[in-house]
């Protein structure tokens, strides 16, 4: 992911927990660097994760590899839309689903998704 970041290395990660997070990988969830992916009003959000738990918001996704991204609440799936509103021209949406397929390319020894 590199639009959030101006073009610098994320590190995200899908938890056992179905949660997506970015930042660095943490021993606790507490960690204050950590975010969490959350579905707020059909808008993709970086939430600390303890307050998107506390709040019980839309943070749980659905994800099989090569497949989709899917919100476990709202159904709507994380995908790239095309975009003239930035210098990429793409950006990030949730949105009724299309196929778009995600692929992890790096995983930790033992995992299995």
């Amino acid at each position: 992911m590199y639009v959030l970041s101006l073009l610098s290395f994320q590190n995200v990660y899908y938890t056992s927990a179905q949660q997506l997070h970015v930042g660095v990988l943490s021993p606790t969830i507490d960690d204050d660097d950590n975010k969490c992916l959350v579905d707020v009003n059909s808008r993709p959000r970086l939430i600390e994760c303890s307050y998107a738990t506390a709040k019980r918001m839309k943070l749980h996704w659905i994800f099989t590899q090569g497949g989709s991204i899917q919100n476990r609440k709202s159904k709507r799936c994380l995908e790239l839309v095309a975009s003239n509103d930035n210098e990429f021209g793409y950006q990030l949406a949730l949105q009724k689903c299309t196929g778009q397929k995600w692929s992890i390319t790096n995983m930790m020894p033992g995992s299995a998704l």
